[in-house]
């Protein structure tokens, strides 16, 4: 077989995964679309995207944990960067694609039952006056007025392409845990990650103790003059090393996949 990248091959690969899944696949959505008719939530919404993505992005690799199923993908006539290509597709552009049309349709569903007044009042009312306005959000923060702290409501955008960015490190790194860990890979990432924090966290207090001498930093270390340097270093790393971490985690997933195919 030709080693190099195939699009052939790989239209085939998300074409077979289709066929396979074809049932299981419009059962899921049109669950889901039902939700998103009475539940407009936002909140709703990010946990069938998270959570639902995380289980989806983790089922991809199931097969690999039982030696005849993985014996059978590892043996398909696709290349291992086609197979990962496949997955990254599926687990983060796919899904995501989905959910937000889902979320639309049930919620467009739902505001035109509304609309018709189909229904009794008591029930018209609560689940269905609302529309969905997702990517629109209300964030409150502190002034001070006369010596006096207030919470000052600010409404922003929230941009798809910040939640297309967040997703898809998620997604990179389940991904990754579910081609590492055999078993209750979901699970086992989150004990990895929450190990991994408080390494960082107690490597933290140590370099805070270096520097200024303290583990607990106060305003008086904030100079006016050059700004919020802490906060704006914790955005650089936030932000950009989540860029830097997607990648990696593919990369990282393509050599446990060619080592498990070894």
């Amino acid at each position: 077989m030709n080693t190099t990248f195939n699009i052939k091959r790989l239209g085939l690969l998300l074409k077979g995964y289709f066929i396979e899944n074809k049932q299981r696949e419009l059962t899921t959505w049109g669950i889901i679309t039902i939700a998103f008719i009475f539940a407009h939530e936002k909140t709703i919404f990010y946990l069938i995207l998270f959570i639902g993505g995380i289980l989806f992005a983790t089922r991809l690799f199931k097969n690999l944990s039982n030696t005849p199923n993985a014996i059978q993908y590892l043996i398909l006539p696709a290349t291992q960067t086609e197979k990962l290509v496949a997955s990254i597709l599926l687990n983060t552009v796919y899904y995501l694609v989905m959910t937000l049309a889902v979320y639309i349709i049930g919620n467009l569903i739902g505001y035109g039952i509304y609309h018709l007044s189909i229904l009794p009042s008591f029930i018209n009312e609560p689940y269905f006056s609302n529309t969905f306005n997702l990517f629109s959000t209300i964030k409150t923060k502190s002034v001070m007025i006369n010596g006096h702290f207030l919470k000052e409501a600010i409404s922003y955008q929230f941009s798809l392409w910040i939640l297309l960015r967040i997703f898809a490190f998620v997604q990179s790194l389940f991904m990754f845990g579910a081609l590492f860990f055999k078993r209750n890979s979901i699970v086992k990432t989150l004990l990895a990650l929450s190990a991994i924090g408080f390494v960082l966290l107690i490597i933290e207090l140590i370099l805070l103790k270096i520097t200024f001498g303290t583990f607990h930093l106060n305003s008086s270390i904030i100079k006016p003059e050059t700004g919020d340097f802490l906060g704006d270093s914790n955005y650089f790393v936030r932000v950009y090393g989540q860029y830097l971490l997607i990648p990696f985690f593919w990369i990282v997933s393509y050599f446990r996949l060619t080592e498990k195919e070894v």
